[in-house]
């Protein structure tokens, strides 16, 4: 009888229904901490291998650039995205066989890279009620664009402080746009209380917007490096035995040069120059109360040396407020370049100045050399143009960039790099 009671009174007590109900629960709650580390996993893979995409369609785009053909662009796009994917996964997790990687126009642009990435990860939970493992895909394309006119390039790679700068109260007019090598935050720095009239401004590094910049102008950070675009240009042949010094002094009578080889340039007289002039070894100096004048006019600055960056070349120097008025050929080998120093020579700085009666029209080229346009220059450039390796507008200096030339400003088309899908 008593045992009757104890068996009664054990099914009528409330105190193990926790128990069993958590016993019951158990294997849903199991389930679903399952399902919850299998769904992290795969999120956390699939940022990977996006990410991993990205980089790869963005790097074989980059390296597209380099090639010369569509065969070398296909190599050297294929051979970036894959390394780019090796670095970023490191082989995990396991790709399933190799990147899809395939160029050509698509979506409409006409030089993509499109990179497809299928992996494979064991899931632990997923695994007690499948032997296969899951697949994941990722794809990513980018696109190498050509957009926009450039005049202004600072062929400057590092990241320590921008390829172009303008400060004080320059006004830099250009009719076209302006880019930069330069890799840090800022790329390209416009302050002070200067204004700057060019568009597109592009850079591999970041441009910081700034209320410098005149309304509408398009910014493109990030953007591709640039190719020197006079890296097929060479200097004339000159004989290096017969280069004597010119100088011509200010109360001397007015002289006229055609072409030749010159040891150094030193105008503080009246001078009219035509054809191809070739200074060896010194300066280009053009002096305050100087009026030089030329047109179909190409100065080249070289010197003594052997190996690229081993010998010193000269510098274009105003030195002073000169009175300039100087127009590069308008055809020819070195048609629209009005000055040119040797790409292989070591680094220098040089300063621009002119009055305001000053007239220049055709490209600067020097390449390893740092210049700044300063003061008071104010003159006038006509179908401008300028590849340096840095550039800084300063001062009170006036650029104001017209070209009325047939078929409009002389520039170069450059490209950057972006994803599109």
């Amino acid at each position: 009888m008593r045992a009757m009671q104890r068996l009664k009174a054990f099914f009528k007590s409330e105190r193990g229904n926790v128990l069993a109900m958590g016993a019951a629960a158990m294997p849903l709650l199991l389930a679903s901490a399952g399902y919850a580390v299998d769904t992290f996993q795969i999120a956390v893979m699939n940022r990977q291998m996006q990410r991993a995409v990205d980089s790869a369609a963005i790097a074989g785009a980059y390296a597209m650039a380099q090639g010369s053909d569509t065969a070398s662009e296909q190599t050297y796009a294929s051979g970036a995205a894959t390394r780019e994917i090796d670095r970023k996964l490191n082989k995990t997790p396991a790709l399933v066989g190799t990147p899809v990687i395939v160029t050509g126009a698509s979506i409409g642009f006409d030089r993509t890279v499109r990179v497809n990435l299928t992996a494979t990860q064991r899931l632990p939970f997923m695994a007690i009620f499948t032997k296969a493992p899951t697949s994941i895909t990722a794809t990513a394309t980018a696109a190498l664009i050509g957009n926009g006119k450039f005049c202004l390039l600072s062929l400057y790679n590092d990241d320590d402080q921008p390829g172009i700068e303008i400060k004080g109260n320059a006004t830099v007019n250009l009719g076209c746009g302006m880019a930069t090598n330069a890799r840090g935050p800022n790329a390209i720095s416009a302050g002070g209380s200067s204004t700057v009239i060019a568009s597109p401004v592009m850079a591999p590094g970041g441009l910081q917007p700034s209320s410098n910049y005149a309304a509408g102008t398009e910014l493109q950070p990030y953007a591709a490096q640039q190719a020197d675009p006079f890296a097929d240009i060479d200097l004339p042949s000159f004989d290096q035995s017969n280069c004597p010094a010119l100088s011509v002094q200010k109360n001397d009578p007015p002289k006229t040069v055609t072409g030749g080889c010159y040891s150094s340039i030193d105008i503080k007289g009246t001078v009219t120059f035509t054809g191809e002039v070739v200074v060896f070894g010194g300066n280009v100096n053009f002096a305050a109360g100087a009026e030089v004048t030329g047109n179909g006019v190409t100065f080249f600055l070289t010197g003594p040396g052997g190996e690229a960056g081993s010998f010193d070349a000269g510098i274009f120097d105003t030195d002073g407020h000169p009175q300039l008025n100087l127009s590069a050929p308008t055809q020819g080998t070195y048609k629209d370049i009005l000055f040119y120093r040797d790409r292989r020579a070591t680094q220098a700085s040089m300063k621009i100045n002119g009055n305001a009666q000053s007239v220049l029209s055709g490209a600067f080229y020097f390449p390893t050399a740092d210049v700044t346009v300063n003061g008071n220059a104010g003159f006038k450039a006509e179908c401008f143009q300028m590849v340096v390796r840095r550039a800084t507008f300063s001062g009170n200096e006036r650029l104001n960039n017209t070209c009325n030339r047939p078929g409009g400003q002389p520039s170069f088309q450059l490209q950057f790099v972006r994803l599109v899908k």
